[in-house]
């Protein structure tokens, strides 16, 4: 049953609460002049945020919404916003929805910026795009899932590398490569997989779900090969924390792997494979939600695999598989 409140002052202290210093004095500062249900629709905007950079990485892991640091905001980078704009998409927001959700969070930084708690703004040059839910869909064909998987297991060691470091490195992407492609599911699910979450006799996966659900996803033969052979180099390496034994995938800190680092190296390794395509991890989900589709026609299994709340989020990639079929069925007409 919701809470009660004696009065809004009451309720709006309490929403207040949960933010960090520098964002409640924004909130105080954009109510001078802003209706209530603006107050507290930003103020809302603002927790979600928070509690999604809990969720999505390790580093935040247990904190309250209210111990984020202006430092720490400072240090995150445009592609933590924009992991926070694919969540959000993916819970199904419109992209009006995700423009309202974004102007709080440009707010907060600008008002920062003003009393000199911070010198930089990372969340700048991040926009929502037009049509962002409809023609923003950028995947990785199979072919080109292939050469990156290819890229990542084969990859040289270049001179003036730690040749022993490097090769543990190159087994651990590729174990993780394979396992964002081959499930679809999200980074922030992936850096949370401990040792005892994988049963291999069955080729099924535990995770923790967005919203708090423990779910279970399936992996192909290949990718449970592929996260065998991590974890046999994986027993030499001795785990430098409590958190980080029990963890699947560990850092070269020898610590459980962080969502960042896991989005620097897919974006390095893309790069490198299909520089005319921005690759990110989410978009490997992307990858996964096409293949699936074109292999089955089956936006149910899809939708389940993905987690979505709605199926109508699962349909934007079901519109675009159908798109292409019906192109490729163009090219082979009679006519």
């Amino acid at each position: 049953m919701p809470k009660k409140y004696s009065s809004d002052k009451e309720h709006k202290q309490e929403l207040l609460s949960a933010l960090p210093d520098f964002a409640r004095g924004y909130i105080r500062h954009f109510s001078h002049d802003a209706q209530d249900r603006s107050v507290y629709a930003y103020t809302y905007d603002l927790i979600t945020f928070f509690e999604f950079l809990i969720r999505s990485n390790p580093v935040f892991k247990d904190r309250k919404t209210s111990d984020f640091t202006a430092a720490e905001m400072e240090a995150l980078t445009p592609m933590d916003f924009d992991e926070y704009l694919a969540d959000l998409k993916d819970d199904g927001n419109q992209t009006s929805a995700l423009r309202r959700k974004l102007a709080p969070i440009h707010g907060m930084y600008a008002y920062m910026q003003s009393r000199n708690m911070i010198t930089a703004d990372p969340s700048a040059n991040v926009k929502v795009k037009d049509k962002f839910l409809d023609n923003e869909i950028v995947y990785l064909t199979d072919e080109e899932t292939a050469s990156l998987l290819s890229y990542i297991k084969n990859r040289a060691i270049l001179p003036g590398e730690r040749v022993n470091q490097k090769e543990k490195e190159r087994v651990r992407d590729y174990a993780i490569a394979a396992l964002l492609l081959g499930t679809g599911m999200r980074v922030s699910e992936l850096t949370n997989i401990d040792l005892n979450d994988i049963d291999f006799s069955t080729n099924r996966v535990n995770i923790l779900r967005k919203g708090g659900a423990t779910k279970h996803v399936y992996m192909s033969d290949t990718v449970a090969m592929a996260i065998l052979d991590y974890i046999e180099q994986r027993e030499f390496i001795e785990p430098a924390d409590e958190d980080a034994k029990q963890a699947l995938f560990l850092s070269s800190q020898r610590r459980r792997i962080t969502a960042r680092t896991i989005e620097n190296l897919i974006c390095r390794y893309a790069k490198a494979v299909v520089p005319y395509k921005h690759i990110t991890p989410h978009k490997l989900r992307s990858s996964f939600a096409t293949s699936v589709l074109h292999k089955t026609g089956n936006i149910a299994v899809v939708s389940a695999a993905l987690n979505h709340k709605q199926l109508s989020t699962t349909q934007r990639y079901y519109s675009k598989v159908l798109d292409e079929d019906l192109k490729e069925a163009a090219k082979n007409s009679p006519v």
